[in-house]
């Protein structure tokens, strides 16, 4: 009775009759997914964390996700809930009595977007405009994250209608059965049914936020927040075991959750669970532009002042103030980081869904630590052998050029500004200046002379293009452009004996020459050719030098690393999979 009243202390102790001491623990519920991400629960357990810590852990699985979860925190099942970031703040904006602990995984989620196995008629994204989409119920990651879908497309409210499914089965089901059309999954966890064949991938998403955060009902983190305190404490220390055991986590991966061991190893090199009593504001923000642009936040049904303020402030164009978004979290456990850095640093780095001239600016961001979102639109070939471009030239750039009339991909939005800049050497200059990737000479002629690299850059990236995309025979290229232009940017290297082409650190130049070089040594492995750098050894090792940047490693196992250097009607698209 003492307990139900909240006069008791979380942590008591008892005496035996022999005078020994026994700690009775505060006992914690944690409602999640049965899914990998969630391994850190089970790890601590075993490796006795919990009782390090002082405290009891039941984890509860979830098998219905995030709207489940919270539907299940506000009746008072579980303590705490480790969910997604979109599902939390979309219910705490909208009068949801949670509050944020901290960020449990700070990488992106990928959401696959299948269907059903025999359905010829939806081949890619693009087919989805006007579909009805499968969803666990509404407030869902599988909603939500089909309402970002639409927006990023360019589509409409009305172009898409949802039907409530239920649990993972019952979605993949329901695409075959013809009851749906498509769902949204996790993309790792969705992969054992891809490969089968029981259902059938037509592309993905990425969340641009922090993909899980752990939250808490109010009343129950305020009551209950030394216990809680304890299990950040146990889970924190848990997830720095897991990054440290590669190979061991890997196979336990694999085994416990029924996955290949090339995709646990996969999803083990670029997930990255860091349990902190830390929300990223950008994060916050990123989540409340995405679910107003969608629609799942609209004025009337946002409760929370400040954040009304906040979309208000968004659409004058007033920048709000850091402390705008602070009480989605429990102060007296999380805090929001509100620093002016976490504003200024976020980028949108929009293009075709390839690596092509976007790829150098993607390279800038992660190198320079800023914080950026991809936005890819998909090209796809028609039956008849045409390219369909309506992604962008319909659905998207209509809506986009009343911001600048010149509008053409790539384009880079500042999310600080909201000012959008397009054309692809404007793209890399201006990240070059606003990421310090600008040189070390200031001067006119210091940027005179990076710039007149960004253009030879771009030079070698046109001739190319004119072999990629068959306008240009490819022994043309290979035996007379490509060798002028490698000449030149060896030359270069060997007069100013330097590492990269204006010092020893990468600049804009570099990004844009090392992507071409990458494309050229693809090219290379598609025609059954030795490396076109043999003949360069300074450009080569130039070539393994930047690869080798420990600033970049996080790129390169990115998915963005990933995608096609080209789109699909080129005569060599050059597949990420050439390298296998």
């Amino acid at each position: 009775l003492a307990e139900e009243r909240g006069e008791i202390f979380l942590t008591t102790r008892k005496v035996d009759l022999r005078g020994e001491e026994n700690i009775i623990m505060a006992s914690i519920k944690i409602g999640g997914v049965p899914e990998h991400f969630n391994y850190i629960f089970t790890l601590a357990e075993e490796r006795g964390l919990y009782k390090k810590y002082g405290v009891k852990v039941e984890f509860v699985i979830q098998k219905c996700g995030t709207g489940a979860m919270i539907a299940a925190l506000k009746k008072k099942e579980q303590d705490i809930v480790v969910a997604l970031t979109e599902g939390l703040v979309a219910d705490i904006a909208t009068g949801g009595s949670l509050v944020l602990l901290g960020t449990y995984v700070s990488s992106p989620l990928c959401w696959a977007i299948s269907t059903g196995a025999k359905n010829e008629k939806i081949q890619s994204v693009d087919d989805l405009k006007g579909a009805t989409i499968a969803i666990s119920r509404y407030g869902s990651g599988s909603h939500l994250m089909a309402t970002v879908m639409a927006a990023q497309m360019g589509w409409e409210a009305k172009d898409l209608k949802f039907k409530v499914i239920g649990n993972f089965k019952k979605l993949r089901d329901s695409v075959n059965s013809g009851e749906a059309d498509a769902f949204m999954w996790e993309t790792f966890t969705t992969k054992p049914y891809h490969d089968s064949k029981e259902i059938k991938r037509i592309g993905e998403i990425y969340t641009p936020w922090p993909c899980f955060m752990l939250a808490a009902r109010a009343d129950v983190a305020k009551e209950k927040k030394e216990a809680i305190s304890k299990v950040l404490a146990a889970i924190e220390e848990a997830a720095a075991i897991f990054h440290s055991e590669e190979e061991k986590m890997i196979g336990i991966i694999s085994k416990k959750y029924s996955l290949q061991p090339q995709d646990a190893k996969a999803w083990y090199s670029t997930v990255k669970i860091n349990p902190k009593s830390t929300v990223s504001l950008r994060a916050l923000q990123l989540a409340v532009d995405s679910l107003s642009d969608a629609g799942v936040l609209k004025e009337e049904n946002v409760v929370i002042e400040p954040l009304k303020f906040y979309l208000s402030a968004r659409e004058s164009g007033v920048t709000s103030s850091p402390p705008t978004l602070c009480q989605f979290a429990f102060k007296d456990i999380a805090n929001v980081n509100a620093s002016t850095e976490d504003i200024k640093s976020g980028y949108v780095i929009a293009y075709w869904k390839i690596r092509g001239l976007s790829a150098p600016l993607r390279m800038m961001c992660s190198y320079a630590g800023a914080e950026w979102s991809d936005v890819g639109y998909r090209a796809f070939m028609n039956k008849d052998g045409t390219v369909n471009k309506v992604s962008w030239f319909v659905d998207a750039k209509p809506k986009i050029i009343k911001k600048n009339p010149i509008l053409n991909l790539p384009y880079v939005i500042d999310t600080k500004s909201g000012e959008v800049i397009t054309q692809s050497v404007a793209c890399l200059l201006f990240l070059a200046q606003r990421l310090n990737l600008d040189g070390p000479d200031k001067t006119a002629l210091g940027m005179a002379r990076m710039s007149q690299l960004v253009c030879q850059a771009q030079d070698l990236r046109n001739a190319g293009v004119r072999c990629f995309y068959g306008m240009d025979d490819h022994k043309s290229y290979i035996e007379r452009s490509m060798p002028s232009h490698y000449n030149k940017f060896q030359n270069w290297l060997s007069l100013h004996k330097t590492k990269f082409l204006l010092g020893p650190s990468p600049t804009a130049p570099d990004f844009h020459l090392w992507e071409m070089i990458d494309h050229n040594e693809m090219l290379a492995i598609e025609l059954k050719s030795k490396s076109y750098l043999d003949a360069y050894p300074r450009l080569k090792q130039y070539y393994t030098d930047f690869k080798g940047l420990e600033k970049l490693k996080g790129y390169f196992e990115s998915p963005a690393f990933l995608y096609d250097c080209n789109n699909p009607h080129a005569k060599y698209p050059l597949p990420a999979t050439l390298r296998n």
